[in-house]
Order: C-alpha cells, then structure tokens, then sequence
C-alpha cells in the first residue's frame, strides 16, 4: 500500500508530504473505543467506518487500560486516497489544487467515496507559467504578472472561483462522462449557481478562455472511486468582462441576429459602456435575445420605439424622450433571468421566473420557462395572465445552435419571439 498508493509519486515516506502520513496514521485511530461489534457504526478520526471485516480481516485482539487494539490484515484504505481528490492529494505536482480544493472546502465533498463528482486537475506548472503561486513563508496566494511585483489583491477570490468551475456533480456530471461530444455543463458547489463550461471534441471553452481566444486541452484522463478527473494544460478561467463585451462581440454587423437588441442595449440607460455592464444585475444571469425579425415585431407592436408606421416601422436606437427610453429599459430587463443561469440542458428548474424588470411595487416580473434536453420554451407575462389557459398560450423558443454563449457569471441565448411583461 506504502508503495503503490502513499509513495507512487514519491521516492520514499520520508519525502511524502506529513498531511498524507497524518492522515494515514489518522484513518486507523478511532476517537472511541470500538466493540467488535460495533465496527459498522464507528467512525475512525477521518470520520470514515472500518472498511475491513472484523472478523476475517482481524488477527489480534487486545483490552489495553485506555481503549481497543486490533491487528489486522488489511489496510484502512482512506476516502482522500482514492477517491477523485487523491489524484491531486497524492501527486506532487498538485500541490496549488489540492490547497484550493482545501480552501474552498470542496474536499469536505469530493475526498468521499459516496459523494460522485468529476473534476479537472490543472499542474503546478501551468498555474505557475500563468503568474500564480502560494508563499508558503506568508501563507497566501499571489499573482505575478510578466516583468511585475507579487500582488494579493483579489488573487485568493480568483482562485477559489476558479477552482469551483473545475468541480461538477450531479446531475451536471453525467453529462460530462464522455467529452468527445459538445455540451454545455455547469460547475459549483452542489446545489449551488456556478460558472458554465462547454466542451467540444475535449477541448474546453471557458468565457475567460474565449476572451483570450484561447481552449483548454485535455491531456488525460483518470479515475478515482467516486468519479472522472480530466487533466487540463490550461487554467478554465472565468471572463472579468462585462456582458456587454460578449453580447457586442455576438453582434457584429446587421446580418447577426443579436444585432437589434444589441443596439437597443448600446443606446439604452441601463448599459454602462466604460464597463459593459448592465446596470442592476447582481450574481448570476440569463439573458435572452429575441432575435432581429422578433425586435421588429416588438418595434410595430409598439414595444420598443421606432420610426415610421405600422406594420412597417423600423427600429429608432436612440430616442429622445424619456417615455421611449423608457420602453426600452423595460423591453431589456424583462429580457434577463435574474438570479440564475439556466440552459436546454433538462436540468432547469421549470416555472415561474423572475426577471430583472420590477413592477411599481418592486416586485420582479414573471415569465415562465420549460426545458427538456435540447430545448427551452418562454411563456410571457401576457400569455400567463391571457384567458383561455395554456391553449391559447403562445411561446417563445430558444434558438439552440445560436445560444449558450458564455459571459461573465451570465449565459446568453438568442430566442425566436419577443416577451411581452404586459398583461392581458
């Protein structure tokens, strides 16, 4: 076990790291005293049962004056050396993400054996080659761009999210079991939001990746007992864009068909255009972008402000008065999932949805959304509130190859009709 599991990467125990002999040493101590037959309900110091039989595996037996000895033929194999979190553990060339699966307190997740995740392991290496290390003298994380000074401003944050977009669970993972294919998967805490990623033909495309034009290779694959680890030879950063850079670079001319929105966006009093950023939204966000044939739709509706007259007026990015400027700050936030990201994944939780408009009483404006895998459906706030129930409801779909655009903290879809937040 010494030799095939503690010291695989390592020439001997005298140069294993003293956490791995600790917790070693720890896996076969038992804070109690443990009765023979109480095996099967006694946590050792790792908090982890015997994974021995005591009687078959057990040799010696002794009552000693402070407790239990028993010798046995079989080692306590601990959860951190073999589950998905040993791969980074028992490596020496993963000491930066087994200290930030440390710090952000997902080994408490993944170091357990009935807790399924796949994860991404990235080398010290391309850590180090991208400006990042720990000072061990110091105990903090830093950052050293090319010809620069160390800085720890903001690093540790960078890192720990970082590290959270290269942990899935379920029931995210499982689509992550083969990554010669293209999806998109969120990452996180369980149960909680998280950066997206896709992958494609394993690659992995992350939104800081694509800022800097660049994908993430996987090098290899490996298994621990409770999931896969793909080893990257790139850091899957997040992007520090705002999501105005994203959905400009989608919009480049008028034969995009995020192009009218974009516009409306660019001219509008909630976009900021020293940062990108949408003014309002806080955390995670979903935007979708009724493509250019649905804003004209939505411009002779009488929506959004435009020229000339109906059923042929035409799009005015830039009015003047304050009521037109006013459609459009409506016609934009009713447009944006607040709170959440969510794909045509079947994974979205389906129903009501608050957007990022509110009502006069500052309460968020609902439409409703239904998602299968491969598909997503909007109901808006007028065909909610129309006679008639869910017959007479009409739909806006996702438009799937044109969507799943990755932004910072945000996902952008293109969809086929406007949403209406007016009632009946």
């Amino acid at each position: 076990y010494i030799k095939n599991v503690l010291c695989r990467y390592y020439p001997s125990l005298d140069e294993t790291p003293i956490e791995i002999i600790g917790d070693f040493i720890n896996s076969h101590l038992f804070p109690t005293a443990v009765w023979p037959s109480k095996f099967a309900v006694t946590r050792n110091s790792l908090s982890e049962p015997a994974n021995f039989d005591p009687v078959a595996d057990v040799f010696d037996r002794e009552v000693l004056s402070n407790g239990f000895l028993y010798g046995t033929n079989k080692v306590q194999e601990a959860d951190v050396f073999k589950t998905v979190f040993s791969k980074a553990y028992l490596h020496p060339d993963y000491t930066m993400m087994t200290r930030l699966l440390n710090e952000s307190g997902l080994k408490l997740l993944i170091a357990h054996s009935n807790v399924n995740a796949t994860i991404f392991l990235i080398p010290d290496q391309v850590f180090y080659d991208a400006g990042y290390s720990y000072n061990i003298s110091k105990s903090q994380f830093e950052y050293r761009p090319a010809g620069g000074s160390a800085t720890t401003n903001s690093v540790y944050d960078k890192l720990i999210r970082l590290v959270q977009s290269c942990v899935f669970f379920s029931p995210f993972k499982e689509r992550m079991e083969d990554l010669s294919g293209s999806k998109i998967v969120k990452s996180g805490d369980a149960g909680t939001e998280g950066d997206y990623i896709r992958f494609d033909n394993n690659t992995i495309i992350t939104a800081g990746l694509e800022d800097a034009g660049e994908v993430a290779h996987v090098d290899s694959v490996g298994f621990g007992t409770n999931g896969k680890v793909y080893y990257l030879d790139k850091l899957p950063f997040f992007s520090e864009k705002g999501v105005g850079t994203h959905l400009k670079k989608l919009a480049p001319d008028e034969t995009s068909p995020y192009y009218y929105f974009w516009k409306y966006l660019e001219g509008s009093v909630v976009y900021n255009p020293n940062t990108t950023d949408i003014l309002g939204l806080t955390g995670f966000n979903t935007l979708f972008i009724p493509d250019n044939e649905a804003i004209l739709q939505a411009v002779n509706d009488g929506l959004l402000p435009g020229t000339g007259t109906a059923p042929n007026m035409v799009p005015d990015f830039a009015p003047k008065d304050e009521p037109d400027k006013d459609l459009v700050r409506k016609f934009l936030q009713y447009h944006i999932l607040s709170g959440r990201t969510v794909v045509p994944d079947g994974n979205a939780i389906n129903g009501l949805a608050n957007s990022s408009l509110k009502d006069e009483e500052g309460n968020a404006i609902r439409f409703s959304l239904t998602s299968t895998d491969g598909s997503m459906t909007l109901t808006d706030n007028y065909n909610l509130t129309r006679p008639g129930g869910a017959e007479a409801r009409e739909h806006a779909n996702v438009i799937v190859p044109a969507s799943n655009n990755l932004s910072s903290r945000a996902v952008i879809h293109l969809i086929d009709k406007y949403l209406n937040y007016n009632i009946y």
